[in-house]
């Protein structure tokens, strides 16, 4: 088992939490700053696995934010403050 003084980095706590439960008590001495960089690393990866990469995937399969405003969105004018375009904007993505 480890020492009590022993500094555990973020990736060595990530290992700890995940594959050696009988580490943990060496886990709870770290002090709370390690603790929050920990939290903090896994709150991005997080936010990257469930949010951006989802994200990125639609926007792939609608082919890109450049298809999608030059298929979707008619052409238009602003002058003197007000839009003008032919037409109507009718969109429907996936069924909405």
């Amino acid at each position: 088992m480890r020492d009590k003084s022993t500094k555990i980095g973020v990736i060595d706590q990530g290992i700890l939490a995940v594959s050696k439960t009988k580490e943990y008590p060496a886990l709870v001495r770290q002090s709370m700053g390690r603790v929050l960089n920990f939290a903090l690393v896994i709150s991005i990866l997080l936010t990257i696995i469930v949010y951006l990469i989802p994200m990125l995937a639609y926007q792939w399969s609608l082919g890109g934010l450049e298809t999608f405003f030059q298929e979707r969105i008619p052409t238009f004018t602003i002058a003197n403050g007000k839009m003008e375009m032919e037409g109507e904007l009718d969109m429907e993505l996936l069924g909405i």
